[in-house]
């Protein structure tokens, strides 16, 4: 980065989503790098603020696998399924009540065992087998390949999901217009 423009401070602030989006908001932050929905977040669709799609990921529904490779948790019509939850206010909390649990057949009844808005935290829960939870497949791409987790996504529903990278229009230096370009021919290739 030091090439595109010389010794800037970059500073990255990993914070809840509500808190970063009123951050690049009120114009103390420059960018705001997230999943995107419309639906939950519409104060992003606004004239003054640009995007770009620099990344797509899917929320999958996962379990801890036995020692066949097989979920340990999976749904049985009739049986409460362990859910490992993130909280209904919470950003995936919402896009999966609204996306994802609506297309769930009414026989499938879940048993919430854990709440947790951190990914980390419900992957940490998954991996110790005490639920399904709904991953980022970026995130969980090792686990997968190990075996570690395994999807069930062929009884349960998924979602597609693009990161997005947000900035207002007017920005308050002129570097940012040299990341935002640096950022969109990356986005390109």
């Amino acid at each position: 980065m030091q090439t595109l423009v010389g010794d800037v401070c970059l500073r990255v602030n990993a914070g809840n989503l509500h808190d970063s989006l009123d951050t690049l908001l009120s114009g103390q932050g420059d960018f705001l790098l997230c999943y995107h929905s419309p639906e939950i977040f519409p104060q992003l669709e606004q004239d003054d603020i640009l995007n770009l799609q620099v990344g797509a990921d899917q929320l999958i529904p996962v379990s801890a696998a036995d020692q066949d490779g097989h979920p340990i948790h999976a749904p049985v019509p009739g049986a409460a399924l362990k859910l490992l939850a993130y909280p209904q206010e919470s950003f995936f909390g919402r896009l999966l009540q609204r996306d994802c649990f609506s297309r769930i057949s009414p026989a499938i009844q879940f048993n919430i065992v854990c709440e947790n808005a951190l990914v980390e935290g419900l992957k940490a829960m998954a991996l110790a087998a005490n639920g399904v939870a709904w991953l980022p497949a970026r995130v969980i791409e090792q686990e997968l390949q190990q075996g570690t987790l395994v999807s069930i996504r062929d009884r349960l529903p998924s979602l597609d999901m693009k990161i997005m990278l947000y900035r207002k229009r007017a920005p308050r230096l002129k570097e940012i217009d040299v990341f935002w370009d640096y950022f969109k021919a990356q986005a390109s290739v």
